[in-house]
C-alpha cells in the first residue's frame, strides 16, 4: 500500500482509503512494518523488507527483517491511552471473517474478564468460506440452541453475485400447525462489508429475512466517505436501487391463482407472512394471490357472537365446512344428521363491503369445498326434525358457542401454583403474560367446570356492577373465573347472587382473633395477609397498638371476598402500614428490620411466627444469637432450634 495510496496511479487514481500507512495514526505515534514476500529475488535470496513509520510524515527504510518465523507482514506499534482494546480487538475479528486466510490473535496480557478474547492466551480467530458459508453456519448454531421444539415451516436462500456486489439471505419461518402460528425466524446478525470489511450502511431487504450479508465489490461505482467507515448518499441510493431491480426475481414462483394452489404448496408458511415481501412481487400476480389470502384469513362468526375462525383454520381442522346464513339451531341439527363432523360458520351478503366482493368471496369458498347449508337442504331435502331431534339441535349449537372467561391473570395463576403444588391449574385461569380475558367455548365451560366458577347475570345486584367485580378480580389476583350468563351454561355453575348470598353470611378475623361478621365490618378497616393461627397465636388475643382493626386474610380469594362484603355494606379499606413484619416487631419486640434473611416470603414468615415462643424460653443474648444464625441459614431452621436444645435444655416451642 506504502507508495500507492499516498500518489497518484496514472494520474487519475489512489489506493483504497482508510487502509494506507495514514490510518496507523490514529492509534500511535510509531508502526514498524516487517514483511517476508513469498517470491524471491532472481538470485534466489528472500524478499524481506522493513520501514519505521513516524506520525504518518517520516518513513525511515530498516535493516531486512531476521526475526519473522514465516511469509507475511507483522505490524508492531504501541496504541494510544485513548484507544479501547475492546474496538481493536472486534474490529480485528470482524475484519477476520471473511479474509480467507487463517488469523491468529496473540493477547499478551490480560485486559477485559468477561470478553471472548480477554485472557492471555492465542486464539485462532473464526474465519468463513465466504458469505454464504458465514451465515449458514450461523443459522445452524441459532436453530440448535432454539431446540428440537422449533420446527421451520419454510426455507429459502437468495444468493446473487455480479461483479458490483454480492449478496447472500436467509429467509426461515417458524411455524406451529396446531395453533395456526408463524414468525419470522431471527438469525445471529447481519453484515455490511465493503470489500469484506466492515461498513455502516443505509440498506433495506425489505421483509422479514433471518439474516443476510451484502458485500459490496464495486468501490468506484459505489463510492465510501473518506474514512471508509461508510458510503455517501449517492452511493447507498444507488446499490439500494441495484439491489431492488435484481430481487424480485427470486420471489417470481410465489404467487396463487387459486385456492387449489394453496392447498398442494409446502410453503403455506411464507405465505402467512407473504404481505411483508409484496414489494418484490409483480403487482398483478399479488394482487391475484392478496384477494385468496385475504379469503384464507377472513375470520366467520362459528357459533357464536364472539367466536370466529379463519377459513384457513377451518381448512386445517379436515371437518366439513358448512356456510349458513344464520346460525340456526334447526338447521345445524338437520345438518347435523348428515355430516357427523362439521364446523358450521355464518356468512351473508352484509358480512361483506359489496355485492362483488360478496360474490367473489362465495366463489372462492365453493372453492375451497365450503358447503352452502340452506341450498344443501333444499337441494337434499333435508327434512325437519322432531322436537326431540329439535332440543338436542339447540344443545349442540348452544355448546359451540363462544364465551369470554375473565380471571385474575397470570400473577393469579402463579399463586394458585404456589398454594396448591402438583395439582391442575382450574380451567379458565391464564395460561400466558397478562391473559385476564381467554375465549372458549360454553360446551368447554360445561365439560371443565369447577367450584372457582361464577356466572353474572348481568343485572344490577346489590348496586355491584360487572366490570367493577372484573376490575376487582385482577386488582386482588384471586383465582375466580367470572362470566357473563349466555344460553347454554350448566345451571350447577354458581351463579353472581348466590355467591352474593354466602358473602353476606361471612365471618372475618381481626388480629385479635376476634370474629366480624360482614354486616358489621367497620366504617374503614386495614387488611394483612398472612397465616391467620400463626398471627393470633403472636398476639395471644391481645390488641396491638396499630392494628385495632386488621383483618387477616389468608389468600387472595379471602381478599377478593372481603373486597366484595365491603362494596356490599359501603365500607372502605385503609392502605396502612401493616405488614406481618411490623406485626412481629411490635407484638414481640423481635427486630427484624436489621436482619436480612435469605428465603422466600412463605419460609420467613414461617420462621417469624415461631420466634415469639423461643423468645420467652432464653435469654436476649442467646436469642438474638440463635436468630443471627436462623437468618444466615433460614432452611436450617430445625437443626439449629435442636442444637439450641441440646443447649439449654427442653422448652415449650
Amino acid at each position: 500500500m506504502l507508495g500507492v495510496s499516498g500518489n497518484t496511479d496514472g494520474g487519475n487514481e489512489v489506493g483504497q482509503f482508510g487502509m494506507g500507512f495514514a490510518s496507523y495514526t490514529t492509534m500511535s505515534d510509531i508502526i514498524l512494518v516487517e514483511t517476508w514476500y513469498r517470491e524471491n529475488y532472481a538470485d534466489g535470496t528472500d524478499h524481506t523488507y522493513a520501514f519505521l513509520g513516524d506520525n504518518g510524515i517520516d518513513f525511515k527504510i530498516l535493516p531486512k527483517p531476521e526475526n519473522l518465523e514465516t511469509y507475511g507482514t507483522k505490524m508492531s506499534m504501541t496504541y494510544h491511552a485513548k484507544v479501547e482494546e475492546r474496538g481493536i480487538i472486534d474490529m480485528l475479528t470482524e475484519c477476520a471473517k471473511f479474509c480467507s486466510i487463517p488469523v491468529t490473535l496473540i493477547v499478551d496480557n490480560q485486559w477485559n474478564s468477561y470478553h471472548e478474547y480477554g485472557q492471555e492466551g492465542i486464539y485462532e480467530l473464526t474465519i468463513y468460506d465466504g458469505l454464504e458459508d458465514c451465515l449458514r453456519q450461523q443459522y445452524k448454531k441459532k436453530l440448535e440452541t432454539q431446540g428440537d421444539d422449533k420446527t421451520i415451516g419454510f426455507y429459502k436462500e437468495v444468493h446473487i453475485d455480479n461483479e458490483d456486489y454480492e449478496f447472500f439471505g436467509i429467509i426461515a419461518i417458524e411455524e406451529n400447525k396446531e395453533n395456526n402460528y408463524t414468525h419470522k425466524f431471527n438469525g445471529e446478525m447481519n453484515y455490511h462489508l465493503l470489500a469484506t470489511v466492515p461498513i455502516e450502511i443505509g440498506f433495506s431487504t425489505k421483509g422479514f429475512w433471518t439474516s443476510y450479508a451484502l458485500n459490496i465489490k464495486n468501490e468506484r461505482k459505489f463510492m465510501p466517505t473518506a474514512d471508509r467507515d461508510r458510503l455517501t448518499q449517492e452511493a447507498e441510493e444507488e446499490i439500494q436501487k441495484a439491489f431492488d431491480n435484481s430481487i424480485p426475481a427470486y420471489f417470481d414462483e410465489y404467487h396463487l391463482n387459486t385456492i387449489e394452489d394453496f392447498k398442494q404448496t409446502n410453503d403455506k408458511a411464507l405465505y402467512s407472512e407473504y404481505y411483508y415481501f409484496e414489494p418484490y412481487i409483480n403487482h398483478e400476480k399479488f394482487e391475484a394471490t392478496q384477494l385468496i389470502l385475504s379469503t384464507l384469513d377472513k375470520r366467520f362468526n362459528a357459533g357464536g357472537t364472539r367466536s370466529h375462525k379463519s377459513l384457513k383454520q377451518m381448512m386445517a381442522s379436515g371437518k366439513t365446512m358448512v356456510k349458513l346464513k344464520a346460525l340456526r339451531g334447526d338447521y345445524i341439527a338437520r345438518l347435523g344428521t348428515v355430516f357427523d363432523d362439521m364446523v358450521v360458520f355464518r356468512f351473508k351478503e352484509s358480512d361483506q363491503r359489496n355485492e362483488d366482493d360478496y360474490n367473489k368471496t362465495l366463489d372462492l369458498l365453493k372453492e375451497a369445498g365450503v358447503i352452502f347449508g340452506e341450498d344443501y337442504i333444499k337441494e337434499h331435502k333435508i327434512r325437519s326434525l322432531t322436537k326431540k331431534e329439535r332440543n338436542t339441535g339447540n344443545k349442540v349449537a348452544n355448546a359451540e358457542k363462544a364465551i369470554r372467561l375473565y380471571n385474575g391473570s397470570y400473577r393469579a395463576t402463579r399463586t394458585w401454583e404456589a398454594d396448591n403444588a402438583g395439582e391442575d391449574v382450574p380451567f379458565g385461569m391464564a395460561t400466558g403474560w397478562r391473559r385476564a380475558l381467554i375465549s372458549t367455548k360454553v360446551g368447554q365451560v360445561n365439560e371443565k367446570q369447577h367450584d372457582n366458577m361464577i356466572v353474572f347475570d348481568g343485572k344490577k345486584t346489590d348496586d355491584i356492577q360487572f366490570d367493577w367485580v372484573k376490575n376487582q378480580l385482577y386488582n386482588e389476583e384471586a383465582s375466580y373465573i367470572l362470566m357473563k350468563n349466555i344460553k347454554g351454561l350448566d345451571e350447577d355453575i354458581v351463579r353472581w347472587s348466590d355467591y352474593l348470598d354466602d358473602v353476606k353470611q361471612m365471618e372475618f378475623t381481626y388480629v385479635s382473633g376476634d370474629k366480624v361478621k360482614a354486616s358489621e365490618l367497620p366504617e374503614a378497616y386495614n387488611v394483612i395477609m398472612g397465616n391467620r393461627k400463626a398471627i393470633h397465636d403472636l398476639s395471644n388475643g391481645k390488641v396491638v397498638e396499630g392494628y385495632e382493626k386488621c383483618i387477616v386474610v389468608e389468600n387472595v380469594n379471602d381478599m377478593f371476598d372481603l373486597a366484595v362484603a365491603s362494596k356490599i355494606y359501603n365500607v372502605s379499606k385503609n392502605y396502612g402500614d401493616c405488614s406481618e413484619t411490623d406485626l412481629i416487631q411490635k407484638a414481640s419486640g423481635v427486630d427484624v428490620d436489621d436482619i436480612t434473611m435469605y428465603c422466600n416470603e412463605t419460609t420467613k414468615k414461617q420462621i417469624y411466627s415461631k420466634l415469639p415462643a423461643i423468645k420467652n424460653n432464653i435469654s436476649s443474648p442467646l436469642f438474638e444469637l440463635f436468630f443471627r444464625a436462623v437468618a444466615s441459614k433460614p432452611h436450617d431452621f430445625d437443626k439449629l432450634l435442636s442444637l439450641l436444645k441440646e443447649e439449654v435444655g427442653e422448652f415449650e416451642e
